[in-house]
């Protein structure tokens, strides 16, 4: 991975990992201000539907485990860290990435997602640099779909 700071990823976390990532076109085109009426989404909803769940991106994706740790991969990098959720429903990730560029890189990132109910019990997010939109549930599966992947990308890095 040459320069992980230019990579696109998809909604998959909706935005970046802090690492200067964007949205996809479509969701760009779909983010915009906070629902009027939205309330913060409960906390214990939030961990729901995010524990023991993957969550698929354009270029890999991240599962994050019902015991507060997370993994993922992405274009060539890895991510090991942990993820917690506020009473509030902000999602917070603490996440180390890794990758090869002549030699291993790392990147801890620390980002944060914000989680409201609109009137009608749909669940919107909002990372700090894009809008709000609509949860993308279809992008969201039970169960650790990229374990192996993680353990192929931390064995070539030698983790």
């Amino acid at each position: 991975m040459k320069n992980i700071l230019s990579m696109v990823l998809p909604i998959g976390f909706a935005l970046t990992f802090g690492l200067g990532m964007a949205l996809t076109v479509p969701e760009v085109a779909n983010a915009g201000s906070k629902p009027a009426g939205a309330k913060n989404a409960k906390g214990a909803d939030i961990k729901a539907a995010f524990s023991g769940k993957s969550w698929r991106w354009s270029k890999g994706g991240g599962y994050f485990a019902s015991n507060g740790k997370f993994h993922g991969v992405f274009d060539g990098s890895v991510g090991l860290g942990s993820w917690s959720v506020s009473g509030s429903g902000t999602l917070c990730h603490n996440v180390t990435w890794y990758w090869d560029d002549g030699g291993l890189v790392t990147k801890k990132v620390k980002d944060c997602y914000k989680h409201v109910v609109d009137p009608d019990g749909k669940l919107w997010q909002h990372y700090k640099t894009g809008g709000w939109y609509k949860f993308p549930e279809r992008k969201i599966s039970s169960g650790d779909k990229y374990g192996s992947k993680v353990n192929r990308m931390k064995k070539k890095l030698g983790l």
